[in-house]
């Protein structure tokens, strides 16, 4: 009888292929971390024990993909080592994404249900694919793509149970009521440009129906020359943020990335983003840019520090200047070495004393081995050289040794 079903299995999928294309898809990524500094500065005298930890991420994706339409299925499995008793039957395994997309036209998809949303370099919207669990919404998108033109709309209004009566969201402080994204992307020529804006609403505390808009809105190019490339972004915040308070924020972003020979290229930049004047005490606005969606990881450093622009400086805002090389040495083993050097963007002040804008340098030391065409391995260890104004806002003492390492294991099996 079983011998019976695999062949009828074996068979019906062996005929879909033949008008579809049916794929089932796995991903494993155990990953350990050695923690003394991470995210926080660490304090010999009160936290003197590093925290060392290994988490796992599994995956299995079915895709099926037909003319007219596609069909994506995730399930996801996230878990630490050790955080459940072995003998306790505890449910860890929830649907990561299920979305389909139908085809309209020649140019135009609509996408519905959990699905991945990201942009452009992923400071707005993002995966979060360091973050085991990542991030998904509950979303319809519509992609137009033509020519040198593509354009994205992606709409989602939440509810927190099936009402028969209102609108209450009872997750209005952990999530958005609604979301709403427009990207446009033209190339003229070699040149690529981004125009975007999104608009979310958070539900107000207290209320039913009051919804607060925040607008973020903005853009930005891609210009390549014959070695080079520089990259250009700027976008600019208003409205309220979920507790009501009126928003006038920015950040503008450049990059320059040149090859240097083959395999090696170098990467010079600056990320600034606005920040609250703590010494003016007669502004009532935040001006401190929130990054929506974005990543968390790894664009200021991949020890964590600013994963929050806002709590992470105090509201007072980052520059952050930074120059990434990556080397490539053979065909599947990369180097890479990243530093950053953060400063306050505006003043900040802790006991009544206005702080020194220099935060504090770190230095990310990483490398990549592409084992087979499904398998990688991951090292990276991180130094961070912290100033007193960190060791104010972040806690800890900076004159600890602030360290981070890891190692990632990635294989991504193709079993049909």
């Amino acid at each position: 009888m079983k011998r019976l079903l695999f062949l009828t299995i074996l068979f019906a999928s062996l005929s879909v292929s033949s008008f579809a294309q049916f794929t089932l898809t796995g991903e494993f990524r155990p990953r350990g971390e050695f923690r003394h500094g991470y995210k926080q500065l660490a304090d010999d005298s009160l936290r003197k024990d590093p925290a060392i930890l290994i988490s796992q991420r599994a995956r299995l994706n079915l895709n099926y993909s037909a003319e007219k339409y596609k069909v994506g299925f995730s399930l996801q499995d996230v878990r630490l080592w050790g955080d459940q008793i072995p003998k306790e039957d505890v449910a860890s395994t929830a649907v990561y994404q299920a979305w389909l997309s139908y085809k309209v036209c020649d140019s135009l998809w609509i996408k519905m249900g959990r699905q991945e949303i990201f942009f452009d370099d992923k400071v707005l919207m993002s995966t979060n694919n360091w973050n085991q669990s990542s991030q998904v919404h509950d979303a319809l998108k519509l992609t137009y793509n033509k020519s040198n033109t593509s354009m994205d709309y992606v709409t989602a209004y939440n509810s927190s149970s099936d009402q028969l009566v209102g609108n209450d969201y009872s997750l209005f402080d952990k999530n958005y009521k609604l979301l709403n994204i427009l990207w446009l992307s033209h190339k003229f020529g070699n040149i690529k440009t981004h125009i975007a804006a999104i608009n979310d609403g958070y539900q107000k505390a207290g209320t039913k129906s009051t919804i607060y808009m925040r607008y973020t809105y903005g853009g930005g190019f891609d210009i390549p020359f014959s070695t080079f490339l520089f990259q250009g972004r700027g976008f600019y915040q208003s409205g309220k943020n979920n507790a009501g308070k009126e928003i006038a924020a920015y950040y503008f972003s450049a990059n320059l990335t040149d090859t240097i020979f083959k395999g090696f290229t170098a990467t010079a930049g600056i990320f600034y983003s606005s920040g609250t004047d703590a010494t003016d005490t007669a502004n009532k606005k935040i001006n401190a840019f929130d990054p929506l969606y974005g990543t968390n990881h790894g664009i200021h450093g991949n020890m964590d520090y600013f994963t929050s622009l806002t709590k992470n400086t105090a509201s007072a805002g980052l520059n952050d200047i930074y120059l990434k090389l990556a080397y490539k040495c053979c065909k599947s083993t990369t180097i890479m070495l990243d530093y950053h050097f953060f400063m306050l963007q505006n003043n900040c002040v802790k006991n009544n004393v206005t702080l020194n804008k220099i935060l504090g340098s770190e230095i990310d030391l990483g490398a990549k081995f592409n084992l087979s065409k499904e398998a990688s391995l991951e090292l990276g260890y991180s130094y961070m050289i912290a100033q007193k104004s960190l060791e104010e806002i972040s806690g800890g003492d900076k004159n600890s040794l602030n360290h981070w390492a890891y190692i990632m294991f990635t294989l991504k099996p193709k079993f049909l």
